[in-house]
């Protein structure tokens, strides 16, 4: 009895510490223990672990900076901090736990909700290309000019807060309007057509001394290159169409064709037709306008890809090749010592089917009824209606019309004098800005129909609004929850929606830098080709892409009973059965650890070392943007792990992590890090499965959880995190969230975020619900006024 007296005595105490808590006011009551206990390091100019604890002055303040606080209530939870002394008393660490979990966690919402206040946006350079191309038919891309964008708060580079526009975009602006109405210019004036073939006669080689062949060039390692300049009369989508065949070396390797312009490659493919049956290798590509030097190259890949061939229309060639065997000059047969390249023209034509010639945007012209002034008005209303999103003032009309009059006056012919209102719109913010009217004053308001539209557009496709959208708001019918819900339905089958995945996944998973600041060692990975880590990006995109567009579970991103594969991907893989260039879903055996985003090799790549794998790096990476966790910088001076080279003589990688992580600063954080990274330990560098470390070492692929779970390999840990599945979906629901509003998330948009985890698990995980929850959310359809609603931490 002695013993159970102290201990309900001790309960008492906790009970009455814990209720006097949650009445605590921050500042008297819960500030001091702050101070004394946590601001030693988390002040304002240690800011240990990249959290500053000195600005929160009030219950208010540490709602808004709710993602800061839920980390310190973890840590003080698992009594992780304060780490030295002093240390607060049992009751004191109740204290705070229990004020921190009531302020953060039971908060009636509906006192807090609100659709916070996005700024202003310019466009992005990827929405500024896509709105040129959908505004004249015209795939111009002049926002390759513009400086790059960065990423913001959001994770995103459509963040609308970091979307600056320093001096230089500026006159970028003006730069790109000029360049962007000369070419409308220029494509009303120029040929509806073209259409022409260099013959490899015309050509010139690189080796002058090399005879020309009755079937055309060989060309072979040391004399690589065919070439000559053309004339392109307009800006736009080419077609180049190479006609070849390969000679294979012993190993059955092939050579590959390469066009470029101007010295950049356009396209390229291994040439896997024969002597007997010749190819046409094609690419499409975009070409400005004027003279290029055009150019055929030999290349070797370490392994060739297949391409699906049209024989056919290499016809003129099998002939050129017969005609040569009947006079005697047989072509090279494979004979073991090398590749060999036969190359027999290159035709050119503009892209079939593409609207290249300005008649978007040049809709009237003067004539018999109309003068020229009306013609001008009609092209300039419509074109400043669509460039701007929204119908336009009569007095925008005006101002648009008195700049063609001046121009008109002066003796410019007429496309120039159109072309000055053009210009104007296309240098105007309503062009430049997705502008969203808020009434100076107002709290909240919802959107118009015109600005939905563009939210729409710019979520979905990162472009305007096509027609069907204008018609829907000038009608006052986007509203409506029925059909809000079919245009996203509509939008997301809309071949343009692809943008947006592939933009959404790159960015969201961390894979847009593969190949590029992203690359593995040459040496320690010679099979890294670009063409493998194209082929990567690829299949991460059309992973992501056939979830969301074909309205599957998203839990086939953790889990998949399918990969989307091609040839060199399937090879890389170890998949067999796979051939052609083209990626096509592949049904995996069902012990394969593929499926699902952690077995693609675009994200495997992308969160390695150039040397070796990280396990710390992959942790990281779950815990952070599949499970939603912030985690905290690494402390300064951890040092780092011994050289790979010399370790990796005699230790494994883990053996290397397990001695980094006894650090106790580092040991709290890499206990939740590492085991999910060690789950990953059998995928190589580069996503290749693999069970020896490269000392010949076994791979030891098990983990155990803080919470004492042991698992071991993919397969385990994909179903740990499917357990997990709720806080899988939030993550990515948040992340969709930001993407769409362009900013990042606060303490306010719990509410929304809570309503979208439960619609999608009521809907069986489906995507379409995630997509329709939040174009039908409460902040995606509203604005907030100039009170603010930008972050508070």
């Amino acid at each position: 009895m002695e013993a159970v007296v102290p201990r309900l005595l001790r309960y008492a105490l906790l009970l009455a510490a814990s209720s006097l808590a949650l009445a605590a006011d921050y500042g008297d009551e819960i500030r001091p223990l702050v101070e004394r206990y946590c601001l030693s390091c988390h002040n304002a100019q240690l800011v240990t672990g990249g959290v500053d604890l000195s600005p929160y002055a009030s219950k208010q303040d540490v709602l808004a900076g709710r993602r800061t606080w839920e980390r310190v209530l973890r840590v003080l939870r698992e009594n992780e901090m304060p780490p030295a002394d002093p240390q607060p008393s049992p009751q004191e660490r109740q204290a705070l736990v229990d004020w921190v979990d009531e302020t953060i966690h039971h908060v009636d919402w509906d006192d807090v909700k609100r659709p916070g206040r996005v700024t202003i946006p310019r466009l992005s350079s990827t929405e500024y290309n896509n709105s040129i191309r959908d505004l004249t038919g015209l795939d111009l891309r002049p926002a390759e000019q513009f400086p790059a964008d960065g990423e913001g708060e959001s994770g995103f580079t459509n963040d609308r807060d970091g979307l600056f526009v320093p001096p230089l975009l500026i006159e970028r602006y003006f730069a790109a309007a000029e360049s962007v109405v000369d070419e409308l210019i220029a494509a009303r004036r120029g040929p509806k057509s073209f259409d022409q073939t260099l013959e490899v006669e015309s050509m010139r080689i690189t080796e002058t001394n090399t005879p020309l062949k009755p079937w055309g060039y060989d060309l072979w390692k040391y004399q690589d290159t065919l070439y000559s300049y053309v004339r392109f009369p307009q800006s736009g989508r080419y077609l180049f169409e190479a006609s070849a065949w390969g000679q294979s070396d012993r190993e059955g390797e092939l050579p590959g064709v390469t066009v470029q312009i101007d010295g950049k490659i356009i396209g390229q493919s291994p040439t896997l037709a024969s002597q007997d049956a010749p190819g046409l290798y094609g690419f499409e590509v975009f070409v400005p306008r004027g003279n290029h030097r055009v150019s055929l190259h030999w290349y070797k890949e370490e392994t060739a890809e297949t391409n699906d061939l049209n024989r056919g229309l290499a016809a003129a060639f099998a002939a050129k090749v017969e005609a040569a065997k009947a006079a005697g000059e047989e072509p090279p047969a494979p004979n073991g010592k090398g590749v060999l390249l036969s190359l027999d023209s290159l035709r050119i034509r503009l892209a079939p089917g593409a609207e290249q010639d300005g008649s978007r945007v040049f809709v009237a012209e003067p004539g018999p009824g109309v003068s020229k002034e009306e013609a001008a008005r009609r092209i300039l209303a419509r074109f400043a209606a669509r460039a701007w999103r929204r119908p336009l003032e009569r007095q925008e009309e005006d101002s648009l019309v008195a700049l063609f009059r001046r121009a008109d006056a002066r003796g410019d012919a007429f496309e120039e004098a159109v072309g000055l209102g053009l210009r104007a719109a296309l240098v105007s913010p309503n062009f430049l800005f997705r502008v969203e009217q808020t009434p100076a004053g107002e709290a909240e308001r919802r959107l118009n129909d015109w600005e939905l539209a563009s939210r729409l557009s710019y979520f979905l496709w990162l472009t305007m609004p096509d027609e069907r959208l204008f018609e829907l708001a000038a009608a006052g019918k986007l509203q409506e929850p029925e059909t809000l819900r079919a245009e996203v339905a509509r939008m997301l089958a809309d071949p343009k929606a692809t943008t947006f995945t592939h933009t959404f996944a790159a960015e969201w998973l961390g894979y847009e830098g593969l190949g590029q600041a992203v690359k593995p060692d040459d040496v320690e990975f010679p099979t890294f080709t670009p063409a493998l880590g194209r082929a990567m990006a690829a299949e991460a995109d059309r992973t992501f892409d056939a979830v969301l567009r074909e309205d599957r579970s998203l839990l086939e991103l953790i889990d998949s009973d399918s990969a989307w594969l091609n040839e060199a991907l399937a090879r890389h893989y170890a998949v067999e059965g796979v051939v052609g260039r083209e990626l096509r879903r592949v049904r995996l055996a069902d012990d394969s650890p593929r499926g699902g985003v952690l077995g693609l090799g675009a994200t495997l790549t992308a969160t390695s070392l150039p040397l070796r794998t990280s396990p710390v790096v992959r942790g990281k990476w779950i815990l952070e943007t599949l499970l939603g966790e912030e985690l905290p910088p690494p402390p300064p001076n951890v040092g780092e792990l011994p050289s790979d080279e010399e370790s990796a003589k005699t230790l494994t990688v883990r053996q290397m992590y397990e001695q980094h992580r006894r650090a106790p600063q580092c040991a709290s954080c890499h206990q939740r890090i590492d085991p999910l990274g060690f789950g990953l330990e059998s995928f190589d560098g580069i996503g290749r499965w693999r069970e020896t470390e490269k000392n010949g070492q076994p791979i030891d692929a098990s983990g155990v959880l803080p919470d004492g779970e042991a698992f071991s390999g993919p397969r385990e840990l994909k179903r740990i995190l499917l357990r997990d599945r709720d806080r899988f979906v939030r993550t990515l629901a948040e992340r969709m969230l930001a993407f769409a509003l362009g900013r990042r998330l606060e303490y306010y948009d719990e509410p929304t975020l809570a309503d979208l985890t439960q619609r999608i698990a009521a809907a069986d995980y489906r995507a379409g619900e995630l997509m329709a929850g939040v174009v039908e959310s409460y902040p995606f359809r509203y604005q907030e006024g100039p009170r603010g609603g930008g972050s508070s931490e």
